[in-house]
């Protein structure tokens, strides 16, 4: 059994005069890629200085993700995705 890693932007905090994110709500999913019944899910917020540089309606989820990313560091990332491969490889969860 291996696991699909998806990481997801719930929602982003801006102000609305510099058009800066100053904070991002995320999800890291692993899903059973063999038959897609055992999920394993994290979320958190990370605070950001964001980017300026790139319109709020230009960014793109990846944009985000990579500071998501860039402000965990690839310790944490690394151990977060281990967490979630195994996670779903020992089947935790709950019966209903």
């Amino acid at each position: 059994m291996a696991a699909t890693l998806t990481w997801k932007i719930l929602h982003t905090k801006r102000d609305l005069s510099s058009g800066k994110i100053s904070e991002v709500a995320w999800e890291l999913k692993g899903v059973d890629s063999d038959d897609n019944t055992n999920t394993h899910e994290t979320t958190g917020t990370t605070v950001t200085d964001g980017d300026v540089t790139t319109a709020y309606a230009d960014l793109k989820e990846s944009d985000v993700i990579k500071w998501v990313k860039d402000d965990l560091g690839s310790t944490k990332v690394s151990e977060l995705e281990a967490e979630a491969t195994s996670g779903v490889i020992q089947n935790l969860g709950v019966p209903w």
